[in-house]
């Protein structure tokens, strides 16, 4: 179970800017996989998630790392909220990044 600590570092990397911008790249994936991606983080479903990011094509790396670094470390907050941030900036909500 992912700690308070890591949970906040999750949730800031999704709502600040990082160098390496997550939401950007998982923009670029199929809305349908991105939903599948979720389901998977809301079951624990770990195999399923690494099936799922094996489907990334390796030019967003970092979105590949990323990913596979919070599932293996069991850490489906993470990637839940950083689906759910994408699913903000595609529908054009507020977010800290367009504020800044």
């Amino acid at each position: 179970m992912a700690t308070a600590t890591s949970k906040a570092a999750a949730t800031s990397q999704v709502t600040s800017k990082p160098k390496n911008n997550l939401t950007s790249a998982l923009r670029q994936m199929s809305l349908p996989w991105q939903k599948k991606v979720q389901a998977a983080a809301m079951k624990g479903a770990d195999e399923d998630l690494i099936a799922l990011i094996g489907q990334v094509p390796q030019t967003p790396g970092h979105l590949v790392k990323q990913l596979t670094d919070w599932t293996l470390n069991f850490e489906f907050d993470a990637i839940i909220h950083l689906v759910q941030a994408t699913a903000l900036v595609e529908a054009g909500a507020p977010t800290l990044d367009n504020q800044l």
